[in-house]
């Protein structure tokens, strides 16, 4: 108890002087930082100093340097006294705080994607938070209610989801660049005939959806490598091990040694959009940040996005 006692000593304005010092590396410029005198700053800095029975400051030289200590004890107290004034701007009545924000996407969106939507954004928000997944992940958070919506594909979604669809895009073949169809305009799934495939988990929703084309063109088999991420399964394709049927959306996140080839298969495409509850409050910053995301996707040749997609 005695310890927490002794926190009465580290007042805000000691505390701001020890960061002044810590920040300017001088005890007079940090005097003019705090609008106070060089003595003040040394008596708040000693002050600091004792509650914590050690020095924070190495004196011994010209310059002022921190110890061990004092460095561990500055990075604590930055945060300490950033997270203050967050709570005492939040808190003011004249002043709203900026909404968090919680979003479930599927990991091709939010992968190879979110950071472009990011980029330029004016932050009407405080914090992000992107539950990423594979389908039934992006569904069973925004039924929940933990997060406000999902981007994710449209097709069997939970009946008490409401959906708007953002875009539509066309399925591709991956293949290493040196492989006998990376030249071809085209390719059917015939033509997969003998090809070691690599692919998802049947748990993706992906998975589900590319077997099903492949069945009906009696082209169903197993993959040879099954992995749960884009990047990995395009690496092992730009490897030469394998060939993939991908969506359009991953162009972008191609290695140099992987190209795609249109898959001359109308059937095999899918509509993503936007998934959430009826009773979702979606606040102004969080339809920003779907608009600046359709933008980004919508680089992606031959994608088509819907009309009116920013409408929520």
């Amino acid at each position: 108890m005695s310890e927490l006692h002794d926190l009465d000593g580290l007042t805000p304005s000691r505390l701001r002087a020890v960061l002044a010092v810590a920040e300017t590396g001088s005890f007079s410029a940090a005097a003019r930082e705090v609008r106070g005198s060089q003595s003040g700053v040394s008596r708040s800095v000693a002050a600091v100093e004792a509650v914590l029975g050690t020095a924070i400051f190495d004196r011994s030289t010209r310059s002022v340097r921190l110890t061990d200590a004092g460095r561990e004890f500055v990075e604590r107290a930055t945060l300490v006294r950033a997270e203050l004034e967050a709570a005492v701007r939040a808190a003011r009545p004249d002043r709203r705080p900026a909404p968090r924000l919680t979003i479930a996407a599927l990991t091709s969106v939010s992968e190879l994607h979110l950071a472009d939507a990011l980029v330029g954004s004016d932050e009407g928000w405080s914090r992000l938070r992107c539950v990423e997944g594979l389908q039934s992940v992006v569904e069973q958070t925004v039924v929940s209610g933990r997060a406000t919506i999902g981007i994710g594909d449209l097709v069997d979604v939970p009946a008490e989801l409401v959906v708007h669809p953002l875009w539509h895009e066309p399925f591709r073949l991956a293949v290493p660049r040196g492989h006998r169809l990376a030249r071809r305009r085209a390719v059917g799934l015939d033509d997969l005939v003998g090809e070691p495939l690599v692919g998802f988990s049947r748990d993706a929703e992906l998975r589900t959806t590319i077997d099903r084309e492949l069945a009906t063109a009696r082209q169903l088999r197993a993959p040879e490598i099954v992995v749960d991420r884009f990047r990995t399964a395009l690496s092992i394709v730009a490897a030469g091990l394998g060939v993939m049927v991908v969506p359009a959306i991953v162009g972008r996140a191609l290695p140099a040694g992987a190209r795609l080839v249109e898959l001359d298969h109308p059937d095999l495409r899918r509509t993503m959009g936007v998934l959430r509850r009826p009773d979702a409050a979606v606040s102004p910053a969080l339809d920003a940040l779907v608009d600046r995301l359709v933008d980004a996707v919508a680089a992606t040749p031959d994608l088509v996005v819907d009309a009116g997609s920013t409408r929520r």
